[in-house]
C-alpha cells in the first residue's frame, strides 16, 4: 500500500465488516492496547466490541480474520483496500473446520481443516468441539514407514509383520504416532486394539485415501487435522495442538521415493507446500516422516527454515539392507540410508533424546532374521524448556513505555545533583544508562528475569567509566548526557545485543538511526549555551557494570526496581517491598523436587487407574492445581472418570488395593455423600472423587458439557462441576487481566487469609475457593474504575469492598449465581458457585467466624488506607499464633491414638463434623466462640481450642452440649474427649 495514501482509520474498517452481510464476522478479533494485559495488548471478538464504549479508537491497533492480519495501523496493512481479503473472511468459512486457500505463485492450495475422531460411545467419531489446551511438559513421537502390505507381498509376509507391528507400536507408549504406508486392512486391525481405541485419530478406515497406502496420525491428546492432497492418494497431514503459549503443529510426510522421475524435485515442491502453509501460521511445529532423502538432501530441504534434527548422532540410518532382508530385497540400491526424520522448530520444546525403534528382529525366515518393516521406526523425546528457549510470548510480546531494561549506576550522588536542576524526568526515572525502552509487561518479568539470566551468565561484570558531557541537538532544545569510555560503551552494545535478541519486538534502542548509543542522560537545555555551563561541573566517575535492572511504573507513578540479574553468575534477585515477604512463608511455591514429586504421584494414579479396570478411565485434577495457585503442602484433588456402567465404590476399592502398595496411608470413605479415597503418597496428600459419564472423553468447554448436563447422574455432574468452575474462573480471568497478575493476587489474598487464621471450610471459615471467588469479584469490579492495577492498588480496593460489603447480598460471578436467595440465618456469607445447581460455597461459616472475618478485613482495611510504602502495611500478614481470651472459659478437644493414619483420620472427623457442635452452642446468641483454624499435634495426640466469650454462660447446658459431641465419635482405636475449663485464664 503506498504509504501517502490516507490510511483508513479503524472504525470505518469495523463499519465496514459490521454491516457487509457478505463478511463472516465470526471470524474477526480486534486488538487493542491495554496496559493491564499481559502482553500489552488484549483482544475482543468483533461481535462484542462497544463502538461507544471506554475504550478509544485510537488504542486499536490491529483486526485480524482468524490468524490473518487485515488491519494493522502500525504496519499500514489493508487487506479491505488491497481487496487481498483471505477466503475465509466470506460467509463460505462456517466453521472453524474448513477449507484454506493459499497461494503459490499462480496455483492455488487447498487445505482442508477437520476435526479429529474419538471413541464415543464404544463409536469412533468426530470430536465436535475445538480441542483443549495441551498441558504437558513431555512428549514422545514415533513415527515409522510400517510398509505396506501389496508391496512385494509374495516378500514381505504381512500376515506375519502385521501383528507383530501392532504390538511394538503399543509398546512405544508413544504420545503421538506418526505411520507411513498405511493400508486399510492393517488400520482397521491396528483400531481393534484396546490400547488404540483410547487415542485420537486422524482417519476412519473407510475412507478413500485408503484405496492406496497413505499416512496417519493417532495422538494422546485431541487435535485439529489440516489435510492437503498432493496427489489421490499422497499428501501432507497436519496435527493442530494449542499450548498455553502457542499453537503446537505436528505434520508428518511420506515425500516421493526415487523410484519415480524427478523425484527430488518433486520432494522440494512438497515440502515448499507444508512451508507456505506454515508460513500463514503462528506457533512452533515439528514435522517428521519418510522423508525418502539422505540427510544432505533434507538439510537442504529445511535450509533457512529454522528447523533443527532431532538426530545427533552420526548415523542412525533408518533404511539398512545391510542389517535388514526385507530393505535388502527392495532397495535397488542397497545403500544405508537414513530417510525417516523428525525436525522441530520450536520456542518451547527441544529434543530430549531420539532413537532407533524397532530395530530387532520378531521371527526367522528361512533362516534369516525377519523384522517388521524395511524400515526402523524413530522414537524421539522432546521436552518444554523455559530456561532456553526464548517463550512465544516473549518473541511476539508488545513493547509497553510503563517498563525498561537498564543499568543504573551504584554510585549517583553528582549525577543527582546536576539532574535535579536540569532533568526534568528527576522524580520518574533514577539515573540509568536504557537497553531496553519500551519494555515487556511486569507481569512477565520473572519469567523475563530467568531467562535474561541464562543469556548474560557467560558475561562478566565491567568497569565503565563516565568520562564526559556530550549533548543531542533537537529541534529547539538539546540534551545533556554522560559519555562511558570507548571500551565500555563497546561492552555495552555486545550487552543491549544480547537482550535485544531475547525480545525482537522491543528494538526502539536499536533501531536508532546511528544505533544503540549508551548513554546517561543529566537533563534538557533551552540553548546549547546554558548547556556547556554545567561541564565544568562534572568529574570522571570510574564504577562498575555488574547487573542490570528490569523495571516498571504505574500510571503517574515513578519507576521502580523490580528484579535486578547479575551478569556471569546465573543469578537474579526479586525487589520485594518489605510488607509482602511472609506471602512466601504462608504461599510458598512449588520447588522443582516439589513439582517432580508431584508428577510422579500423578503418574502411580494414572497407571493404577488403567490397572483398575479394563475401560477407559480419564483423570483428571480440579481445585488449586487447576488454577495453577498450589503450595508443597496443597492436596492433589483427583477426578476419575470412568463408565456409567461401572459401579464407583466397586473402582475406588480396586484403586485402594492397587495404590496401597504405593502409600503411606490410604482410606476409603465410603458412607459419605460422596464417596472418596484418601491416601498419602511421597508426603503429598491425595484425595480422589469418581464421576460416571456417558460419553468419552469428557471435554471440559462449558456451553458443549452444559448441553449434556442431562445425561449425568446428579452427584456425578455435582463432582465434575468443580472443573467446571475452574475452567469459568480462568476464562473470566483471560478476558480481563493475565493469568500471572491473577494469581499473584489470589496467593497474597490467601497468604493475608492464612496469617490471620481465616482459611479452613470445615472449621467454619472460608475455603480456597471462597477467597478467590472474593478475589476476581473485586478485579472485576476494579477493573471497571479505569485505574492503573497493581498489587497495592487492587489489595486496598479488595479490604476497603468487603470491609464496607452488605453481607444481605450475595457475592457472585454469574447471573445464575447472582439470582441465588440467600437464607438469612444460615447464609451468613453467601459466596455463590457458578454452575447451576449453584450454591454458597460459604455455608460453613457460622456467626461466630463471621464476626471474626469482618473485624479481620476492617483491620486490614484500616491498614491498607495508607500508602504501601509506609510501615503500617507490614503489619498486615502478622500471624496470628494463639487466640487468649482473658477472663473468659474455653473447652479443649483432645484426640488421643497410637496409630498416625487413625490420628489423621479422627482429625478428619472432627473436621467434618465440628460445625454442627459450633452451630448448636450458638443457639446462645449471648455467646460468642473464637478460634483458630488450627489442630495442635503432641506425638500421637491432637489438641484443639476454642474460647467461649459470653457474661454469663450457662456451664452445664454448654458442657451436655460438649459431651454429646464427644459420644458421637465412632473411630476405633482412637479416643475424643473434651474438658470445659472452668477457671477463668489470668
Amino acid at each position: 500500500m503506498n504509504k501517502k495514501e490516507k490510511f483508513t482509520e479503524s472504525h470505518v474498517i469495523y463499519s465496514r465488516i459490521l454491516w457487509d452481510d457478505a463478511l463472516d464476522k465470526q471470524h474477526f478479533w480486534i486488538g487493542f492496547i491495554d496496559r493491564i494485559s499481559a502482553s500489552g495488548i488484549r483482544e475482543k471478538h468483533l461481535l462484542d466490541w462497544n463502538p461507544d464504549g471506554d475504550i478509544p479508537w485510537h488504542r486499536v491497533v490491529y483486526i485480524r480474520c482468524k490468524e490473518v492480519t487485515v488491519w494493522d495501523r502500525k504496519n499500514r496493512i489493508d487487506l479491505f483496500k488491497d481487496q487481498k481479503l483471505p477466503e475465509f473472511a466470506w460467509k463460505q468459512a462456517e466453521t472453524p473446520f474448513n477449507t484454506q486457500i493459499i497461494l503459490q505463485g499462480d496455483t492455488q492450495l487447498s487445505f482442508e481443516h477437520r476435526p479429529c475422531i474419538g471413541l464415543i460411545q464404544n463409536e469412533w467419531q468426530e470430536i465436535p468441539t475445538l480441542p483443549p489446551t495441551l498441558d504437558v511438559e513431555k512428549l514422545v513421537l514415533l513415527s515409522w514407514n510400517v510398509l505396506k502390505d501389496t508391496h512385494n507381498p509374495e516378500l514381505t509376509y504381512s500376515n506375519m509383520r502385521f501383528p507383530a507391528i501392532i504390538k511394538e507400536i503399543a509398546s512405544s507408549k508413544a504420545d503421538i504416532i506418526a505411520l507411513q504406508e498405511v493400508t486399510r486392512g492393517f488400520y482397521q486391525e491396528l483400531l481393534k486394539q484396546d490400547w488404540a481405541k483410547k487415542y485420537f485419530i486422524s482417519d476412519l478406515p473407510t475412507t478413500e485415501v485408503f484405496e492406496e497406502d497413505t499416512i496417519i496420525i493417532l495422538s494422546k491428546f485431541p487435535f485439529i487435522v489440516t489435510e492437503h492432497l498432493f496427489s489421490k492418494h499422497k499428501r501432507l497431514l497436519v496435527a493442530h495442538f494449542q499450548t498455553a503459549n502457542t499453537p503446537f503443529y505436528v505434520a508428518t510426510v511420506h515425500l516421493t521415493s526415487d523410484m519415480s522421475n524427478n523425484s527430488t524435485q518433486k520432494r522440494a515442491q512438497q515440502m515448499q507446500v507444508f512451508f507456505d502453509w506454515f508460513n500463514t501460521v503462528q506457533g512452533d511445529a515439528l514435522i517428521l516422516g519418510d522423508f525418502n532423502a539422505d540427510v544432505d538432501e533434507q538439510t537442504k530441504l529445511l535450509a533457512g527454515k529454522g528447523f533443527i534434527d532431532a538426530w545427533t548422532d552420526k548415523d542412525g540410518y533408518t533404511y539398512n539392507p545391510e542389517v535388514n532382508p526385507l530393505a535388502n530385497i527392495l532397495s535397488p540400491t542397497k545403500r544405508v540410508r537414513r530417510l525417516d526424520a523428525l525436525h522441530l522448530k520450536s520456542q518451547q520444546w527441544q529434543t530430549k533424546q531420539a532413537e532407533l525403534f524397532a530395530t530387532k528382529p520378531f521371527a526367522e525366515l528361512a533362516g534369516k532374521p525377519f523384522f517388521c518393516s524395511d524400515h526402523f521406526g524413530l522414537l524421539v523425546g522432546i521436552e518444554r524448556n523455559t530456561s532456553q528457549i526464548l517463550p512465544n510470548y516473549f518473541a511476539q510480546a508488545q513493547p509497553t513505555y510503563h517498563s525498561a531494561l537498564v543499568w543504573i549506576p551504584p554510585q549517583m550522588e553528582n549525577i543527582q545533583e546536576i539532574r535535579a536542576l536540569h532533568d526534568s524526568k528527576y522524580e520518574r526515572w533514577l539515573p540509568h544508562i536504557t537497553l531496553i525502552y519500551g519494555f515487556i509487561s511486569e507481569a512477565l518479568f520473572e519469567e523475563a528475569a530467568v531467562l535474561i539470566a541464562e543469556a548474560v551468565a557467560d558475561l562478566q561484570s565491567f568497569e565503565i567509566e563516565l568520562q564526559s558531557v556530550q549533548f543531542f541537538e533537537h529541534r529547539q532544545s538539546f540534551t545533556a548526557w554522560l559519555q562511558p569510555d570507548t571500551k565500555a560503551i563497546h561492552q555495552l552494545q555486545i550487552l543491549q545485543a544480547r537482550l535485544q535478541k531475547l525480545f525482537p519486538t522491543c528494538d526502539e534502542q536499536s533501531n536508532k538511526p546511528n544505533g544503540f548509543t549508551p548513554h546517561l542522560s543529566l537533563g534538557q537545555f533551552d540553548s546549547l549555551e546554558n548547556l556547556q555551563k554545567i561541564i565544568p561541573l562534572w568529574k570522571p566517575l570510574k564504577t562498575q557494570v555488574s547487573e542490570i535492572v528490569l523495571q516498571s511504573r504505574e500510571k503517574d507513578t515513578p519507576f521502580s526496581i523490580r528484579y535486578k540479574v547479575v551478569l556471569g553468575q546465573k543469578k537474579f534477585t526479586k525487589v520485594t517491598p518489605t510488607w509482602q515477604m511472609p506471602i512466601e512463608i504462608f504461599m510458598p511455591p512449588l520447588t522443582l523436587q516439589d513439582k517432580q514429586n508431584r508428577e510422579i504421584v500423578l503418574e502411580i494414579i494414572q497407571q493404577a487407574c488403567l490397572d483398575a479396570i479394563p475401560q477407559t478411565v480419564q483423570v483428571e485434577q480440579m481445585g488449586s492445581a487447576y488454577l495453577g495457585i498450589v503450595t508443597p503442602q496443597s492436596d492433589i484433588d483427583i477426578i476419575c472418570i470412568i463408565p456409567k456402567d461401572v459401579e464407583r465404590v466397586f473402582f475406588l476399592s480396586k484403586l485402594q488395593e492397587i495404590l496401597s502398595l504405593f502409600a503411606t496411608s490410604v482410606r476409603l470413605v465410603e458412607d459419605a455423600q460422596v464417596p472418596i479415597l484418601k491416601l498419602v503418597i511421597n508426603g503429598v496428600a491425595i484425595d480422589i472423587l469418581v464421576a460416571q459419564s456417558p460419553i468419552f472423553p469428557v471435554v471440559f468447554s462449558l456451553p458443549a458439557l452444559l448441553r449434556q448436563q442431562s445425561k449425568f447422574d446428579t452427584l456425578s455432574w455435582q463432582i465434575l462441576s468443580g472443573i467446571l468452575e475452574a475452567t469459568y474462573i480462568l476464562k473470566t480471568i483471560q478476558e480481563v487481566i493475565s493469568i500471572e497478575q491473577f494469581r499473584l493476587y489470589v496467593r497474597v489474598v490467601r497468604a493475608w487469609a492464612k496469617a490471620r487464621g481465616l482459611v479452613g471450610n470445615g472449621w467454619g471459615y472460608l475455603g480456597s475457593y471462597s477467597w478467590t471467588i472474593l478475589v476476581i469479584n473485586a478485579l472485576l469490579a476494579y477493573l471497571k474504575h479505569e485505574k492503573p492495577l497493581s498489587l497495592e492498588n487492587f489489595m486496598t480496593f479488595f479490604f476497603k469492598m468487603y470491609a464496607q460489603h452488605d453481607w444481605k447480598e450475595v457475592v457472585a460471578l454469574t447471573q445464575v449465581g447472582k439470582a441465588y436467595k440467600a437464607s438469612t440465618k444460615r447464609d451468613k456469607m453467601p459466596i455463590i458457585t457458578n454452575i447451576e445447581p449453584c450454591f454458597n460455597s460459604a455455608r460453613n461459616v457460622t456467626r461466630s467466624t463471621f464476626k471474626r472475618i469482618k473485624a479481620e478485613l476492617n483491620r486490614a482495611h484500616s491498614i491498607t488506607k495508607k500508602p504501601a510504602n509506609e510501615s503500617s502495611w507490614e503489619s498486615l500478614l502478622d500471624k496470628i499464633e494463639i487466640i487468649n481470651k482473658p477472663n473468659h472459659i474455653y473447652f479443649e478437644i483432645r484426640i488421643k491414638t497410637n496409630d498416625l493414619p487413625i490420628l489423621t483420620q479422627s482429625i478428619g472427623w472432627l473436621e467434618g463434623n465440628i460445625i454442627s457442635l459450633f452451630v448448636e452452642l450458638e443457639q446462645d446468641e449471648s455467646l460468642t466462640l473464637e478460634f483458630l483454624p488450627t489442630v495442635e499435634y503432641h506425638e500421637f495426640q491432637a489438641l484443639f481450642k476454642v474460647w467461649i466469650v459470653a457474661e454469663h454462660p450457662d456451664l452445664q447446658l454448654i458442657n451436655s452440649i460438649l459431651q454429646n459431641f464427644a459420644n458421637k465419635f465412632d473411630i476405633p482405636q482412637a479416643k475424643l474427649s473434651i474438658d470445659l475449663h472452668k477457671n477463668f485464664a489470668s
